[in-house]
Parts: structure tokens; sequence; C-alpha cells
């Protein structure tokens, strides 16, 4: 057993090498390492293998599953993130400014006009046929004024909508929502898409780790087992052999007791 390792490197007498040195796995490690990556992947696994396990249906059901339980636990204190808050609020108070500013646009130069030019004809209309008639040619400038002074309470209304104050408004109104959150029904409604999402990832880097020999399990076997020193390679197998060897060498001695036992017997029945 001892000489299946040892010696470690050759022997020289006199610039001559002693046959049978260095031991038999140090003269053949290259072929056995290449034996052991190629056995260990045809037999036991391989790279398709990983990938089939990695993203297998039992692997995503079960990664939907802790996701779902993480999620229901986070999402509270995701949820209510001062610096979530903050962005959160920030964002739809500025989708809601900017909104209002473009129906308020929109609102100016197509309804505005008629709307105006209506009420006042009404207005007027309703004072009487005389006043009506003295105060017809002053409408248009009525009309502009009016317009005018919508459009100036319009921009403070937009003014005071767009402050910082608004926002920790809408910021406060949302803390407040968020305590009538279903968070379980949320978690339950993003967990399948998060799992589809890590599941096809994690496929596509096996897939190109694969293509690349990244994943190159024989590859890599046979590349570790030749750069181990051989004292490291001989305490790996010795390591999970070493009951194993001591059985071989009792029968060994057990064996050859007894065909020395069975010789000197037969020799003395001849003699």
């Amino acid at each position: 057993i001892k000489m299946l390792f040892r010696p470690y490197k050759p022997v020289y007498v006199f610039g001559i090498r002693v046959p049978m040195t260095p031991g038999v796995i140090p003269s053949q490690r290259t072929v056995i390492a290449a034996n052991i990556a190629e056995t260990f992947e045809k037999h036991l696994l391989s790279g398709k293998e990983i990938h089939d396990m990695l993203t297998s249906q039992d692997m995503h059901d079960q990664l939907e599953k802790e996701i779902l339980k993480g999620l229901e636990q986070e999402l509270p204190n995701i949820l209510n993130n001062p610096e979530l808050l903050d962005q959160t609020s920030f964002m739809i108070h500025s989708a809601l400014v900017k909104t209002a500013k473009d129906k308020f646009v929109e609102v100016s130069a197509n309804k505005a006009p008629e709307l105006a030019e209506k009420m006042i004809d009404s207005a007027i209309d309703s004072l009487g046929s005389m006043v009506a008639m003295v105060a017809s040619p002053f409408k248009g400038k009525i009309c502009e004024k009016v317009l005018e002074g919508i459009e100036n309470l319009s921009h403070e209304t937009l003014a005071s909508f767009s402050t910082d104050e608004t926002r920790l408004l809408i910021k406060d109104k949302i803390s407040q929502e968020t305590d009538r959150i279903d968070y379980s029904k949320i978690a339950q409604s993003i967990a399948p898409k998060m799992t589809s999402l890590i599941i096809d990832g994690l496929s596509a880097a096996i897939e190109e780790a694969l293509s690349s020999g990244h994943l190159d399990i024989r590859q890599k076997i046979e590349s570790r087992i030749n750069e181990l020193e051989i004292k490291q390679l001989e305490e790996i197998i010795l390591g999970f052999s070493r009951e194993q060897f001591r059985y071989i060498t009792a029968f060994g001695a057990l064996l050859g007791a007894l065909i020395g036992l069975v010789q000197a017997f037969t020799f003395g029945m001849l003699n």
C-alpha cells in the first residue's frame, strides 16, 4: 500500500533511476487524475446535471416557498423604510405636479375660453336686456380679464401644490395607508415572478458557464488533482480508505500465514 505512493520522487543511484520510483500513483498521476475526473463526471455529477438540479421544478417550488416567506416577513419593513417613503412620496408628488400642469395647459388652451364666454353670457343675460345691451361691447374685455384671473389663480394653486409641504403631506398619507396593506397578498403576487426571474437567470448563467468551460467538472477535477502535492493526494485517498486498507493488510497477513502453514505441512509430509 505504501508503495502506491512512495517514494514521492524518482530515486537515482549513480545517475541511474531506481526502478519503481517514484511510486505508482506519483508516476501515473496525470492519467489517474484524468480517469477520476472522467468517472466522476460520467457516473456522479456533471455540469448538465447541476443545471437540471438547480432549475428543476422541485427547486423552483422550494425557492418560491422561501421567497414568499421572506417577503411576508420583510415587506412591512421595506415599505415602511423612511428612505423608501421619501423616494415614493417624491415620485408621486412630482408625477402629480407634472400631471396638474399638463392638464392646466390643456384646459387653458381648449376649454377655458369657451367656458368663460358661456359664463359671462349667462351672467349678462341674467341682468336684463338693458344691461346686456350696454355690457355686450365689453364682453371680450371681460372674458379676457376672467381668463387672466383664472390663470393667475391656477398658477398660485400649482405653486402651493408644488411645495415640499405638500410632498410631506403625501408622505404622511402613504405612511398611514401602509398600515392597511395586505402584505401576504402582495407577497403572493410577487413571489412567483421573482422565482421565475431567479431561475431563468440562474439557468442562463449556468448555460453560459457550460459553453465557456467555466463549469467543466471534468477539467476542474483533473486540474485540482494535478495541482495537489503527492502527500496531500495520499492523505485524501488514505483518509477515506484507511480502515479498508487495514482490513486488506490483516487479510493479507492471515492468508500469508495460512499459506505458510499449508506449505510447511505439505513440505513436512513429503519429507
